[in-house]
């Protein structure tokens, strides 16, 4: 029989879930089993297989010496990423009448090549899934039937001379002039690593200000409009990652607000739970920040009976519920359309803008004038490095490495007068707003509150300008 709902989601999250822990002296112990993902069958049956493997990865140790993948996050995280990807795999079993023990290398491949081969609902001339996305799912498929044949005792179930026949491939990452972190990974014949080298480039100024156009002229409320620019100015001049942004609370904003050289507190599940770094930002993106917190922000909660105290600094336009990871990529989604965009455009791109920038910047704030230089400095001084890490959030030389390249060919677009990171960001940030103020005025905003709004930018930007030329 075939899946009768193939667009419905084969997981869902537990929110409240207690988990056996040990038993001793008469006590039982209990621990947190919170967002584990919940998974049946395409007929909604339970698989009991696949829910095993969901408890064996909250013990199986995750980056930065934390137990088990993340449950971080409105989707769940890590966790829940693993659901997805082995969600994959049942439904073709499910349609090919085919236990997982039974499962064969062929069979296997023919999985990968039927991802491989499914197209996007919203525009059929494209593929679904790229080849490093295929290439994650097949990873996480082949050690899900790993651990389905270490239940049925056939420890050579996907092994390199087992019925599903893999390899492994080791993978190593710079982290400092002397240490290495090795990476093994599972491959089969049927993937590509062609995958690992898609390269995302920086989203340009043409993109950017398209978006920024859309913001306006699209229809909705004030709170829309401040919520959508500022999500933009969090991606462009922060770095930081959706799940970053989603996370991000009242008491971060407020806490910047406070300090004389502002910094954004980001909490990142990509370093494992817990982690967070802080960024700096400057004033008036600090200002701007603060005024949806007051003003916009608090309209919308003041009207929620059911969404008043939550401490979510980005929410929902109609209810005042927090806005989640998935929300706000939405957002980006929809800004694009809007926009005519045809090329991509995503979360990521900005990241990879704000790196490539600041490299760039940090390049000839340090009269560094090769791409070697630039890695020697990244090894050789511990002060460049805590310098570059501090926006970027990586730890590691192997996660900055593709940026060098593209920012030594970027050099040529800066004016070689301005090389402080903080003057060149207030700069842009300045002229960015300027803009947006433009266009409200000539939307309906009085002659006097435009004065007052500039004024008080003005204001900001000397500020900054002053702070980072000293």
């Amino acid at each position: 029989m075939l899946d009768p709902h193939p667009q419905k989601q084969l997981f869902k999250t537990l929110p409240n879930l207690k988990l056996f822990d040990y038993f001793v002296s008469g006590t039982l112990a209990t621990k947190d089993g919170s967002k584990t993902p919940f998974i049946v069958w395409p007929d909604r049956t339970p698989c009991h297989l696949a829910n095993l493997y969901m408890l064996h990865l909250l013990e199986r140790p995750g980056v930065g010496g934390r137990d088990g993948l993340s449950r971080e996050g409105s989707r769940g995280g890590s966790l829940s990423d693993y659901a997805a990807k082995i969600s994959q795999l049942l439904r073709y079993c499910y349609n090919s009448r085919t236990d997982l023990i039974q499962l064969t290398d062929q069979m296997f491949s023919d999985f990968i090549n039927k991802l491989r081969r499914e197209t996007s609902r919203r525009n059929p001339d494209t593929l679904k899934k790229s080849e490093s996305t295929l290439l994650a799912t097949g990873r996480v498929c082949l050690d899900f039937l790993m651990f389905v044949g270490k239940l049925y005792g056939d420890t050579n179930f996907v092994s390199p001379d087992g019925v599903i026949r893999i390899s492994y491939t080791t993978h190593k990452n710079l982290l400092d002039d002397k240490r290495y972190s090795k990476r093994v990974y599972l491959f089969h014949h049927s993937l590509s690593n062609t995958g690992r080298q898609r390269v995302r480039f920086p989203i340009s100024d043409d993109a950017i200000l398209r978006l920024r156009n859309a913001i306006d002229t699209s229809p909705g409320s004030r709170h829309l409009k401040q919520r959508r620019h500022l999500m933009l100015s969090l991606l462009e001049y922060t770095g930081a990652r959706i799940s970053e942004i989603a996370g991000l609370t009242t008491q971060d904003v407020l806490a910047a607000q406070r300090m004389k050289e502002p910094m954004l507190h980001l909490k990142t599940m990509k370093q494992g739970e817990g982690r967070s770094r802080l960024i700096p930002i400057n004033r008036m993106l600090t200002a701007d920040l603060n005024k949806y917190l007051k003003i916009y922000r608090s309209q919308i909660v003041g009207k929620s009976r059911k969404y008043k105290n939550h401490n979510t600094f980005f929410v929902s336009d109609a209810t005042g519920a927090p806005l989640g990871a998935g929300s706000i990529t939405k957002e980006l989604g929809r800004l694009r359309t809007a926009a005519e965009i045809e090329e991509e455009a995503c979360s990521h791109m900005f990241r990879h803008r704000f790196i490539t920038n600041l490299f760039a910047l940090l390049i000839k704030q340090h009269e560094i004038n090769t791409k070697d230089d630039f890695r020697r400095a990244l090894l050789d001084s511990q002060q460049f490095m805590a310098e570059v890490m501090l926006w970027t959030g990586h730890k590691s030389i192997a996660g900055v490495a593709r940026y060098i390249k593209l920012a030594f060919s970027q050099l040529a677009g800066y004016a070689s007068t301005v090389s402080s990171v903080r003057v060149v960001t207030a700069l842009n940030y300045f002229d960015q707003q300027q803009t947006i103020l433009l266009r409200y005025l000539s939307d309906g905003m009085t002659v006097s509150q435009y004065t007052q709004e500039l004024e008080n930018l003005k204001a900001l930007r000397d500020e900054e300008i002053r702070d980072g030329l000293k």
